[in-house]
C-alpha cells in the first residue's frame, strides 16, 4: 500500500478488522478519524488512518477509555502519563449481569448494542463476552442465568451471522468446523471473520474428516478454520491425510492441550498431567505444522489478526 493511496471505508475495515459502523462512530462521536470525501460524499482513507485505527485498538486493549484515547491521538500524548486506564468493561459487564438476573432480553440487547457500536468485535469478545461466559460457567448457583445468557448469545450471533453472511455471498468462502461444546465460541469467531468481508460455511461438529477434501473442492472454499476436540486428536493421522491435498490455508483455533484430557491412556501413571499435555501438544504440532497448519492459540483477537494477515498474504488482498 502506497502512503498516498486513498481507499474506501470497506477496505479500511478489511485491513484493520474494525467494521464500518464502528469506524463511523469513532469519527462522529470523538473526531478520531478525519477522512477525505469523494464528490458524492463517500469516505476515503490513507495509510496514516490505518495506523491510527491500529493505535486506537491497542489503547482499548490497554484499558483506555475514549476520553484519553482522543487526547493521545489528537495531541500525541504519552499514554503512560494519562490516568484514564480504569476498567472500561467493568460497568457494562455489571449491567449485563443485572439484566440477566432480571431475565431481560431488551436490557441485555441495549448494553450489547452500545458496546458493539464502539469497539471491534474481537475486542468485545475477549474483554466483554469471554469474561461473562467464564463467570456463568464457574458459578454453579447461576444455572438459570447461565442458560439465559448463553441462549441470548447464540440467538443474537446466529441472526447476525445470517445477516452478514447473506451480504457477503460473493466473498471468499471459509469452512468452520468444531466440537459442539465450543460451537458458540466458533460462531462468535466466524462472525468476526465475516465482518472482514468473508463468507462462512458453518458446519459446527457436522463435518466428517473424510469429507473435508470433497467439501473444499465442491464449495471452492479458500480456507479451513477448525477448533480441535478429542475426536480430531484421536484421529490425527486421518485428519492429516484429509488436508494433505488441500491447497488452501488451514487454521487451528484453540489450545490443543486443553482438549486432550483422555488422549493418553496412561496419563494417571505419568509424572504430571501437564507433562503429558505438553507431549501431546508437541505431537500435534510436529504432525500438522509441516503440512502448513497455522496454530492460532485461544485469544480470538490475536487469532483473527493472524488469520487476516495470512489470508491477505495468501491471496494478495
Amino acid at each position: 500500500m502506497k502512503n498516498n493511496q486513498l481507499f474506501p471505508i470497506r477496505e479500511l475495515g478489511s485491513i484493520t478488522g474494525v467494521n464500518a459502523s464502528t469506524l463511523r462512530a469513532w469519527e462522529r462521536r470523538y473526531g478520531l478519524l478525519k477522512p477525505a470525501r469523494t464528490p458524492k460524499g463517500h469516505r476515503l482513507y490513507t495509510k496514516e488512518d490505518v495506523d491510527i485505527v491500529e493505535r486506537i485498538k491497542q489503547l482499548i486493549n490497554d484499558g483506555h477509555g475514549f476520553t484519553s484515547i482522543k487526547k493521545i491521538i489528537q495531541s500525541a500524548s504519552d499514554a503512560s502519563l494519562l490516568e484514564d486506564t480504569k476498567n472500561i468493561w467493568q460497568a457494562p459487564i455489571h449491567d449485563i449481569k443485572t439484566a440477566v438476573s432480571d431475565y431481560s432480553y431488551a436490557r441485555v440487547d441495549s448494553v450489547f448494542n452500545e458496546i458493539s457500536s464502539l469497539y471491534p468485535i474481537e475486542i468485545v469478545f475477549e474483554k466483554f463476552i469471554r469474561p461473562l461466559l467464564e463467570y456463568y460457567r464457574q458459578n454453579d448457583l447461576l444455572i438459570a442465568e447461565s442458560g439465559f445468557f448463553n441462549k441470548w448469545l447464540q440467538v443474537r450471533f446466529s441472526s447476525r451471522f445470517h445477516h452478514d453472511n447473506c451480504l457477503s455471498h460473493n466473498a471468499k468462502k471459509i469452512i468452520f468446523s468444531g466440537p459442539p461444546e465450543h460451537e458458540t465460541e466458533l460462531m462468535l469467531v466466524s462472525n468476526m471473520i465475516i465482518s472482514q468481508g468473508y463468507q462462512a460455511m458453518f458446519f459446527g461438529s457436522l463435518l466428517p474428516l473424510n469429507n473435508i477434501a470433497s467439501v473444499v473442492e465442491k464449495s471452492a472454499a479458500k480456507a479451513l478454520f477448525i477448533m480441535p476436540n478429542q475426536h480430531l486428536i484421536e484421529q490425527l493421522d486421518d485428519f492429516s491425510q484429509s488436508i494433505k491435498s488441500l491447497n488452501i490455508p488451514v487454521f487451528l483455533f484453540g489450545e490443543t492441550i486443553a482438549t486432550v484430557g483422555a488422549f493418553n491412556e496412561d496419563s494417571q501413571k505419568a509424572h504430571s498431567t501437564l507433562e503429558n499435555f505438553t507431549v501431546v501438544d508437541r505431537i500435534i504440532r510436529s504432525t500438522l505444522e509441516p503440512l502448513g497448519v497455522k496454530f492460532l492459540g485461544n485469544n480470538s483477537a490475536v487469532a483473527v489478526n493472524i488469520f487476516r494477515q495470512q489470508m491477505r498474504h495468501q491471496y494478495h488482498e
